[in-house]
């Protein structure tokens, strides 16, 4: 699960499947270790650790960057880039006060909370499906 955790911050890169493939990935290490077939409730939970390891070492890393090292600044304007890629309309001020409130200690918060949630149960879906999906026999 910790390995999988691990992994999984850099396929936390890609939004969404990231939490998914780790939870994938919690199960494939937990058969590889012996643990033999894993039920479709206890792949969500293996899934869903994975995927809570990953968001716990990504969610330290940004409280690091934001409030240690004092990266705000550079912090809102990697998201402004990023919101700027998408399609946003970076003139409307309200769009620019969100990007602003997000990276305050309140925003930041309720954030990491909202993604916690979201990564956990992407992460046990994953698990689920490779639970559930029969492992290939070795020749």
């Amino acid at each position: 699960m910790f390995k999988a955790g691990l992994i999984g911050v850099l396929l936390g890169m890609i939004p969404f499947l990231g939490s998914v493939l780790t939870g994938m990935l919690a199960v494939w290490f937990y058969r590889r270790a012996g643990g033999g077939s894993v039920s479709g409730s206890r792949g969500a939970k293996l899934g869903s650790a994975g995927a809570a390891v990953a968001f716990a070492i990504s969610a330290l890393y940004v409280v690091l960057q934001v409030f240690v090292f004092h990266a705000q600044v550079a912090s809102e304007e990697a998201m402004t880039k990023l919101m700027e890629a998408l399609g946003f309309n970076l003139s409307d001020p309200e769009v620019q006060a969100s990007i602003h409130r997000l990276f305050t200690p309140s925003g930041l918060a309720s954030s990491i909370v909202l993604t916690l949630i979201v990564s956990v149960l992407l992460g046990a879906f994953g698990g689920l499906v490779a639970a559930v999906s029969r492992p290939r026999r070795r020749l």
